[in-house]
């Protein structure tokens, strides 16, 4: 069947209707920023560290949505929050310490994603306690400069006083920390090292496994925790690490901070999206060291919490991402925050409108009843007055003039009563008029 000419204008007409549309909505797409960036930059940790680590894991989950996460290596916390705070850095997420604190308030954190505990490793010959005032002359590892261990012994010095604790010149402690830290203690270079950092962290399954290290637990340890920001007192139970021989050998308290991921705060919503699904996979599973909530949470964060990371933690993944491209639901559920409290001030203003409307149109039928008031005024009375010939055409004129503004007066139905009931009050002050003639 052959197409007539009409037919294939139609055809074409749709056809080009379609691009335009199409052309639209890619432009809006495109305009409004609704695609996500295809590559993020995160500030972890030097290779090999427990930060690093935890990075590589989310680089592989957003690499399946051909997200590229470009690692930046820094010496922890401390160098990460500096990062984090210069508002010229390109680095857009990082893992930062529980305690260790950002100023720049364009920064919000996505969730708590895991505790760290506070451990100091001691050689088993180093003939010390859990008081830092017996490790005077002892070779302490405080942390590498820039770490969050470092933050972290910085105020144990203070509140403790201990010498051995102290940063000067002809002490025997050091910045040093993470692997070099662990591979020094094993080598027999130092007495003693702090670590801050995960229990599954690589390298600290050497000094688990070395029979002349033991885990340290720090005298007073509630005392000293109480003055670290950001600090819990949490059990590590005995077997916890090791069932067989057990290890530790009895249930330690630990001082605990918590690590979180802190992103900048205009991080694209999906990109958002695509960080709760994987710090959900790679913290979701239960933790040695035993925290409530589970993690990852937003409770226990010393800042403040994303807002659509809280409600995805909260809520849990819109079912649409089942059947949708992710970076399209997660710009629904992003305008969908924006709109619910637009609601909320919205609500009273549909109550008011059908009032609005209501008073609008009731006025344009009441106006005209100030003159047929003034006229009703002037005509009644004890003693009507009598109208000149003149007086009561004028009168007569005016009436008409009302009586068709509302017979010709465009309002909805239900208030053409009111318009017919003004229209019979004309007719009272025009018998008025033909009773004063």
């Amino acid at each position: 069947m052959k197409l007539t000419q009409q037919t294939g204008v139609q055809v074409l007409l749709f056809i080009g209707a379609a691009l335009a549309t199409l052309g639209v909505l890619y432009g809006l797409v495109l305009g409004l920023g609704l695609l996500p960036p295809k590559q993020v930059t995160m500030a972890a940790g030097e290779a090999g560290s427990a930060y690093y680590r935890i990075a590589s894991l989310y680089q592989d989950a957003l690499a399946k949505d051909g997200i590229e996460l470009k690692i930046i290596e820094t010496a922890g916390s401390m160098d990460n929050q500096r990062l984090m705070d210069d508002a010229t850095s390109d680095v857009d997420i990082a893992l930062i310490q529980g305690g260790v604190t950002a100023s720049n308030p364009d920064l919000n954190a996505l969730a708590a994603v895991f505790p760290e505990p506070l451990l100091v490793f001691a050689s088993r010959t180093s003939g010390v306690d859990g008081n830092p005032h017996s490790w005077t002359g002892k070779r302490v590892a405080l942390g590498a400069q820039g770490s969050g261990t470092q933050a972290v012994t910085q105020r144990l010095a203070e509140v403790t006083r201990a010498p051995a604790l102290q940063e000067r010149p002809g002490n025997l402690a050091q910045l040093l920390g993470g692997a070099a830290a662990a591979e020094a203690l094993l080598q027999g270079e130092l007495d003693l090292a702090f670590f801050v950092a995960p229990l599954d962290a690589p390298y600290l399954q050497a000094l688990y496994a070395s029979p002349d290290l033991v885990i340290l637990p720090l005298a007073h340890a509630r005392a000293l925790g109480s003055q670290v920001a950001e600090a819990h007192h949490v059990p590590l139970f005995d077997g916890a690490i090791r069932y067989e021989p057990a290890y530790p050998p009895e249930t330690l308290e630990l001082v605990t901070l918590v690590a979180k991921l802190v992103a900048r705060d205009d991080l694209h919503p999906a990109i958002v999206n695509r960080l709760v699904h994987a710090m959900t996979r790679v913290h979701g599973q239960r933790e040695v060291l035993v925290m409530e909530p589970g993690f990852p949470n937003t409770e226990l964060l010393d800042m403040p919490a994303d807002v659509y990371s809280a409600k995805l933690l909260r809520e849990g993944f819109n079912p649409l991402e089942q059947f949708l491209p992710y970076w399209v639901v997660a710009q629904i559920n992003r305008f969908a925050l924006l709109l619910l409290p637009m609601v909320f001030l919205l609500l009273p203003m549909f109550k008011i409108l059908p009032a609005l409307l209501d008073w609008r149109m009731q006025s344009r039928i009441y106006r005209y009843y100030d003159r047929l008031h003034e006229m009703d005024s002037t005509l009644s009375g004890p003693q009507p007055p009598t109208l000149s010939p003149e007086e009561a055409a004028s009168m007569e004129r005016e009436l008409d003039e009302i009586e068709d503004g509302l017979r010709t007066l465009s309002v909805p139905l239900k208030y053409r009563k009111s318009a017919y009931t003004a229209t019979e009050h004309v007719g009272l002050v025009r018998k008025r008029v033909h009773e004063c003639r």
